[in-house]
């Protein structure tokens, strides 16, 4: 059987649309939780905790919580994650490698901003503000080998850097890898390698380059401060282990019928074909969002039309 996708791909960008542009004005929720309770209260109750991407959203929930004399600190679905450290070459987990090398302490998220990753000249790790410009170590896959590079550049800057004159920043999978970075460190100095993870996130998984923080936030004052909150009419850094009011998001669900043309012989008529088709269309739209077959008058899904 031949089928043709481009029919598919045409439904994801007719239905997720529809059903993301028509978020409601969030729920808030006065019971004192946990930010890790307050998500799964969200997701059982309504849909998730509240995210805030755009001016509009911003002023749905300034009004709401107004409305209902809420000041803060409210939960909101925004976080970050110790857990997502990674490599930047291939994008592979540290979870997946036994090798660690921090420092004592470390990754302690100093101040707020620490979501890269520096070697110094003994081949120990620090996690470090992203922004500070030092040398880095790239790795050349054609050499086999790690090369140092004495421009002091921000984490993203050597990245691009590594990725166009060799393959990408150097990862340290082994001790041997970590000792010929530290061979060539102990000239550089203190030097980014690839290690990094993710900075503040929607629970959607968006990430937001122009945060509304209060100012100097986030600051990471306590040690953990790996959720935030609307405090104020603006975001705050807080424990997850915190109890606070927070606030839901509910989307409504959104029924949208659209017809699917499928270039296929007569077994696309058989029951089997039609489950692997709508299996394909699972796999393909976002999580949030559930296919079924819309059966015709006559019970059937597929209907056959001549051929031009």
């Amino acid at each position: 059987m031949k089928l043709n996708l481009f029919p598919l791909q045409c439904l994801i960008g007719v239905v997720a649309p529809v059903a993301l542009s028509l978020r409601l004005a969030p729920i808030p929720v006065k019971i004192n939780m946990t930010w890790s309770d307050a998500q799964t209260y969200c997701r059982s109750s309504y849909y998730d905790l509240a995210v805030a991407k755009t001016p509009n959203d911003w002023v749905k929930l300034t009004n709401t919580l107004a409305r209902h004399a809420i000041t803060g600190p409210i939960w909101m679905g925004l976080n970050t994650n110790f857990n997502t450290w990674r490599w930047s070459m291939n994008e592979l987990p540290l979870n997946n490698i036994t090798l660690r090398k921090w420092g004592g302490g470390e990754p302690d998220n100093t101040k707020g901003h620490e979501w890269c990753v520096a070697i110094d000249n003994y081949g120990v790790w620090w996690d470090a503000d992203c922004r500070w410009a030092i040398p880095f170590v790239c790795y050349d896959a054609v050499t086999k080998t790690f090369v140092g590079v004495n421009i002091p550049s921000n984490w993203s800057i050597a990245q691009t850097y590594c990725r166009q004159h060799h393959t990408d920043l150097a990862s340290a999978l082994t001790v041997s890898d970590n000792n010929q970075i530290m061979q060539i460190t102990s000239t550089l100095g203190f030097s980014w390698f690839g290690l990094y993870r993710d900075d503040w996130k929607w629970v959607d998984g968006t990430k937001v380059d122009h945060l509304l923080w209060q100012d100097p936030l986030p600051d990471n004052a306590v040690p953990f401060e790996n959720c935030g909150t609307f405090n104020g009419g603006k975001l705050d850094d807080k424990q997850c282990s915190n109890n606070f009011y927070f606030v839901c998001d509910l989307i409504p669900v959104v029924q949208d019928v659209v017809k699917l043309w499928v270039k296929a012989d007569e077994s696309v008529l058989d029951p089997a074909v039609q489950a692997a088709i709508l299996q394909q269309l699972r796999q393909k739209v976002n999580a949030n969002f559930t296919v079924s077959w819309r059966l015709q008058p006559d019970g059937k899904v597929f209907h056959k039309v001549p051929v031009p």
